[in-house]
């Protein structure tokens, strides 16, 4: 379907007060911004509005990009009418001959928000009806093969057809640096994955080059530092996070079948620093970092 506008949804970041809504939603906006420059991808615009963003572009690059920025719950590629219902009508009834035929089971979803002379009932309904002249498709509101959605929003209609889910979480970069203690063969992509999903930028401390294709892939460009391998890579993270006034540091660690000796190790880690220590796969099985390692 062709597009002139992508429908950007949040989450948690509804949850906050006004004040902090507001900073999160710019963090947001910049974040997406960023990924667009960086992949060259095309767009005249973004914008804010009360619970949504949109990018104004026609770009497909676009699509796939946005799977990459934490802080989107979902997003649809959508085109634009006055919030008339004639016009509506008329942009949805096309968009559904092009998607939807005989064989097709169907539903209308509507919301509406703002004042209008019309209700979200009454949008399911004439949008509903011309539908199914135009296609001789069957209504199932239940499970139908093929969606139409209307999301009226003050002086503007938005029609599309798919909801595409985003990796959620908060903006990156919102919550400070975390430094990240990178070692071969542990599951540091995981760790450093759900640390930036909850808000942090990150850098990493290893003792040897490793392949960091998928982690710069999810998290951008950001900064390696090698440290001597004879050294305790705990101390040197910690004198790194200092210089950077990084608030914590995160690492690879999981639980194995030796739950109790895992933790005992933890402990003497922990007690080696000042700074807090996170292990984000700490609560994962095997099954879900092997997941999260192959993003």
């Amino acid at each position: 379907m062709k597009f002139s506008t992508i429908i950007i949804r949040y989450g948690e970041i509804g949850l906050k007060s006004k004040q902090t809504r507001k900073f999160f939603e710019r963090k947001l906006m910049q974040n997406i911004k960023n990924v667009l420059k960086e992949f060259n991808a095309e767009y005249d615009n973004i914008k804010t509005e009360w619970g949504r963003l949109y990018v104004e572009t026609t770009d497909k690059n676009v699509l796939p990009l946005l799977k990459l920025v934490f802080g989107i719950v979902s997003f649809s590629p959508a085109q634009v009418c006055n919030a008339e219902m004639k016009d509506i009508s008329k942009l949805s009834t096309k968009i559904a001959k092009e998607r939807i035929n005989e064989k097709d089971t169907f539903a209308v979803r509507a919301t509406r928000q703002g004042d209008h002379s019309f209700r979200s009932r009454d949008i399911g309904i004439q949008i509903g009806s011309n539908i199914q002249k135009i296609t001789k498709a069957g209504v199932n509101l239940s499970d139908p093969t093929k969606e139409v959605f209307v999301e009226v929003r003050n002086k503007k209609a938005f029609v599309f057809v798919e909801k595409i889910s985003g990796p959620c979480g908060i903006p990156q970069g919102i919550e400070g640096l975390a430094i990240g203690i990178f070692e071969k063969d542990r599951p540091f992509l995981a760790a450093a994955y759900l640390m930036s999903k909850r808000g942090c930028d990150i850098e990493a401390v290893t003792t040897e080059e490793l392949d960091m294709e998928r982690v710069r892939y999810w998290l951008g460009d950001f900064k390696i530092h090698t440290v001597d391998k004879t050294k305790d890579i705990y101390k040197e993270a910690e004198k790194i996070a200092k210089q950077k006034n990084a608030k914590a540091i995160f690492n690879s660690d999981i639980l194995t079948k030796d739950t109790l000796d895992n933790l005992v190790d933890f402990a003497k880690i922990s007690k080696k620093l000042t700074l807090p220590i996170f292990r984000p796969l700490i609560g994962f099985d095997e099954k879900k970092i092997k997941q999260l390692s192959s993003l």
